[in-house]
């Protein structure tokens, strides 16, 4: 009986302080978003919506998000939206490219953007960066292609 109290909390929203329910991700997302520079003539997506999924104990509910999930998805938002960028401008506006490699660079020292990545993912996408520096889109458009859909 006690899980089920438990679980019948879900809805109400988190107990523990390092969850949060739909509506605290998205504010966290939304906190995040206003912070950051997006290519001109675009805005940030929306947070997803609320989406009832089976829960662990076999009935209904909202999920919960661990603390900063909507910062993390906010981060990645960002970068996609300006790996998408440098694909479209490269070739037309060198310089326009040139400062969105450097935003990009940017937020691989930045720890907004760092805290929720693993070191060897800062790797890879510095690697990505000095391709792309070099002339070589392939890493980028294969990036967009596979985590930015």
């Amino acid at each position: 009986m006690a899980s089920a109290s438990v679980a019948g909390c879900s809805d109400a929203g988190p107990v523990n302080s390092d969850v949060l329910d739909h509506e605290g991700a998205r504010k966290e997302y939304s906190a995040f978003i206003e912070k950051l520079d997006f290519p001109s003539g675009s805005e940030a997506p929306s947070f997803p919506a609320a989406v009832k999924e089976q829960q662990p104990d076999g009935t209904m509910g909202f999920s919960n998000y661990e603390k900063g999930y909507g910062e993390s998805f906010a981060a990645s938002q960002w970068y996609c939206m300006w790996e998408e960028q440098w694909l479209e401008i490269n070739e037309e506006d060198p310089n326009a490219a040139d400062e969105a490699l450097t935003l990009l660079e940017g937020s691989l020292t930045d720890e907004a953007f760092t805290r929720y990545l693993d070191e060897s993912t800062i790797d890879w996408r510095q690697s990505v960066l000095d391709k792309a520096r070099l002339g070589d889109g392939s890493s980028i458009a294969q990036d967009v292609k596979l985590n930015c859909s």
